[in-house]
């Protein structure tokens, strides 16, 4: 009986060396799709801070939505015009969230933009800031996506 329950014994310290061989594989791959994901992000944050950069060079304003009407981006002249300190006090809101200045004028047409595909050229926003009287030109348009589907 002593030396059956030794080959018991080793029979199951076998299956944990196996089975501690696969987990230390798995922990092994995990950490290696780790270090992938981590260089992907920060490929895509270098992107990321590549393209707000060239969108900030551009001299005018510059504003995108998606689908649902949230601000997904603007470059600096934007948030200069529309008193926003940080990206991120825009980011994700709607303009229905501003009940005064550019922003809350700024909402008027961009649904007719994102739902009818419609393209605004050339129009004219007044709005009250501060109280002085403002006025911008805007151009509006979809941001089309690679389906021909409006994502913007």
């Amino acid at each position: 009986e002593i030396r059956q329950n030794i080959e018991e014994l080793e029979a199951t310290q076998e299956e944990m060396r196996r089975k501690q061989t696969m987990l230390e594989k798995e922990l092994t791959d995990a950490l290696t799709q780790i270090k992938t994901l981590r260089s992907d992000e920060e490929k895509w944050q270098a992107l990321r801070d590549y393209m707000q950069a060239a969108w900030n060079a551009v001299p005018m304003a510059l504003y995108w939505k998606d689908a649902e009407l949230c601000y997904q981006g603007a470059n600096q002249s934007f948030l200069k015009m529309a008193n926003i300190a940080e990206p991120a006090d825009l980011l994700g809101r709607q303009s229905t969230q501003w009940h005064y200045g550019l922003l809350a004028a700024l909402n008027t047409d961009d649904a007719q933009v994102v739902k009818q595909r419609r393209v605004i050229q050339n129009m004219q926003v007044v709005y009250t800031e501060g109280g002085k009287e403002k006025t911008v030109r805007m151009h509006k348009f979809p941001i089309i996506g690679p389906h021909r589907e409006v994502i913007g």
